[in-house]
């Protein structure tokens, strides 16, 4: 981590204790301390291991598996209500429901195998399946609006 101060840098080696006995330093000097921490990708560390931390590609795609899966929640919502009321073709719109359902565990399955995969191969492959997951949200999408009222 590294500690940014308005009147000086502190080393990024540094630990967060250090950081506060710098600032408690400037303080006792007379000097405005106005520090804050900056984490930047990279500097702070790549995380790993089964705590859910992870570099910033991990966290970002942590992110987009969450959004992702509200997204196929709606479109399994809208797909199966198509379904249920027999709006449109209800063989495909019951298809598009079970691809929006698999796409939800993609997702799912993804998120936790970049969370648990530690520095392996499973971890690269929750990050395919959260991309797949992902393409297949928004090719759902557009076949939402095709094939609509």
């Amino acid at each position: 981590m590294t500690h940014l101060c308005v009147t000086s840098w502190v080393p990024s080696t540094s630990t967060h204790s250090e950081a506060k006995q710098h600032r408690r330093g400037l303080a006792r000097e007379g000097r405005a301390a106005h520090c804050s921490n900056i984490m930047a990708f990279g500097i702070s560390g790549s995380g790993g291991g089964g705590t859910g931390g992870g570099g910033g590609l991990q966290r970002v795609a942590r992110v987009l598996a969450t959004a992702d899966g509200v997204a196929h929640a709606a479109l399994f919502a809208l797909f199966a209500w198509r379904t249920v009321t027999g709006s449109g073709f209800r063989i495909i719109q019951s298809m598009f429901a079970l691809a929006a359902a698999l796409g939800f565990a993609a997702g799912v399955a993804g998120s936790m195998l970049i969370r648990y995969g530690g520095r392996t191969k499973l971890r690269t492959l929750g990050l395919y399946c959260v991309a797949a997951s992902t393409t297949l949200a928004g090719a759902l999408l557009v076949m939402a609006n095709w094939s609509g009222d």
